[in-house]
């Protein structure tokens, strides 16, 4: 087991001027938690909990502000200090002082909002969170930062999905607006593994078509996940006529779309698309069944999407027509792998949500929707978690080099915010070094293939 370079630069890092125990003090336990990240390859990295081992530094910052208390950076420092040794309050009042003098400063926003996070405050540390963009393309924080706002934001989404389930009993349902669409996953009625992320594909292609419509609004998919996860319904129970008016009232949907797939061993594709009224449950009218050679997947999906829009009555644009008829990829192995990285993404395993996306690109270097997934995904990974998890990010020099780190929740994605949730180590993490390997090697070529 060794300690990276990154870790021990930042280690020393901040403690120009110290000497003495203290400071020595502070580089061994921050050593320790390096050899945590680098050898667990996990997020599970704790705060430092022992205030003694910052003693000089925090002396020293102290200090300073006896004689300048306007000192911007002195406050980031030590605000920083006490978040890192469990004093969020105090970390909280300090960042808070550092923001009021440097509200453009990267670390400030940074730290500022994970100590927002830990004393409840967690709107305001959505609003610091968000400010990324405007947070310079070279600053280690950006990426930080935005990875953070994903992560919460996906965190807000299951909190609200909870307070639906629990208070649909006692309030009225929802207006839901026909102009207002849900794209679910589509079920796969096969047998073959490799073509079981297709139906995450094809309602991710059918979703991005459909929010070039002007005339329609489409659920955002991280909500719509949000609630199909809490209501743990299976994917045959999406649009059944039991559950689809649930699903309309809870989400503000008056029409779901979804479907199943079927691929041959013959390499062709049965599609069945169904438009379903959520006020009814009723399939309004049955769309044609679809079936088309594997390698004409894209044209299908746009047959089937330009369906969708005639029986919701819409009548398009040009320009609206050739966003429909514009696709990502004609690659159909790029595709398969991209279907692959939403459904780990799904999951909250980010980590390997980007390896299928980087492979994605790889089989299509112009498929641009799978780098931006893998940029984002790998973003998530690096600031996602527990606060613990993002400090740790924090500390290395690259917080988005390949660390095999990753926030595999599963059943706990979306769940309480407070809560150490990134510990646990993605399981593709557990093969070889050869299944490693293999697997980010080239997908064989198909009898067929699609993405989902």
């Amino acid at each position: 087991m060794t300690i990276d370079d990154a870790g021990l630069g930042w280690a020393l890092q901040g403690r120009r001027g110290t000497e003495g125990i203290g400071a020595c003090r502070g580089v061994l336990l921050v050593l320790v938690a390096a050899v945590g990240i680098a050898g667990c390859g996990g997020p599970s990295v704790t705060m430092d909990q022992d205030p003694s081992a910052f003693d000089e530094e925090e002396a020293r910052l102290q200090r300073r502000l006896a004689n300048t208390p306007d000192d911007a950076t002195a406050h980031r420092d030590l605000g920083s200090i006490y978040l890192r040794t469990d004093r969020p309050t105090q970390a909280y009042d300090a960042l808070k002082k550092a923001y009021a003098q440097r509200p453009d400063d990267p670390k400030v926003l940074f730290y500022l909002g994970l100590a927002s996070e830990q004393v409840g405050r967690r709107q305001a540390a959505l609003k610091l969170f968000r400010q990324f963009d405007e947070v310079s393309t070279d600053s280690k924080y950006r990426p930080l930062m935005e990875g953070r706002y994903e992560w919460l934001t996906r965190q807000q989404a299951g909190r609200a999905a909870q307070r639906l389930v629990a208070q649909e009993q006692d309030r009225p349902g929802r207006s839901a607006s026909p102009n207002v669409v849900a794209v679910v996953p589509m079920q796969y009625r096969g047998g073959d593994e490799r073509y079981q992320a297709l139906g995450r594909g094809l309602a991710e292609m059918v979703t991005t078509d459909l929010s070039n419509v002007g005339r329609l609004r489409v659920v955002e998919r991280v909500r719509l996940q949000a609630l199909l996860d809490e209501l743990k319904l299976g994917q045959s129970e999406y649009v059944d006529a039991s559950t689809a008016p649930r699903l309309g009232q809870l989400l503000g949907a008056g029409r779901l779309v979804g479907g199943s797939y079927l691929v041959t061993g013959a390499g062709q594709i049965r599609l069945q698309v169904t438009l379903v009224d959520a006020a009814t449950g009723e399939r309004v009218p049955q769309l044609e069944n679809q079936r088309a050679p594997l390698d004409n997947l894209f044209d299908l999906q746009t047959r089937v999407t330009f369906s969708i829009v005639e029986q919701l009555g819409v009548e398009l644009t040009a320009q609206e027509r050739a966003a429909i008829q514009a696709v990502p990829t004609q690659d159909i192995q790029a595709f398969l792998a991209y279907s692959r990285g939403l459904m780990e993404e799904d999951r909250g395993n980010y980590g390997r949500a980007a390896r299928y996306y980087r492979r994605a690109q790889r089989v299509d270097p112009s498929f641009r929707e799978a780098g931006q997934r893998q940029r984002k995904a790998r973003r998530v990974q690096a600031g996602g978690g527990s606060p613990s998890n993002a400090l740790a990010s924090e500390a290395r020099e690259n917080p988005l080099r390949e660390t095999g780190a990753s926030i595999d929740l599963v059943d706990q994605r979306l769940r309480s915010m407070g809560a150490s949730t990134g510990g646990d180590r993605d399981p593709a993490e557990e093969s070889s070094t050869a299944e490693k390997a293999a697997e980010l090697d080239d997908p064989p070529p198909p009898p067929g293939e699609g993405g989902g």
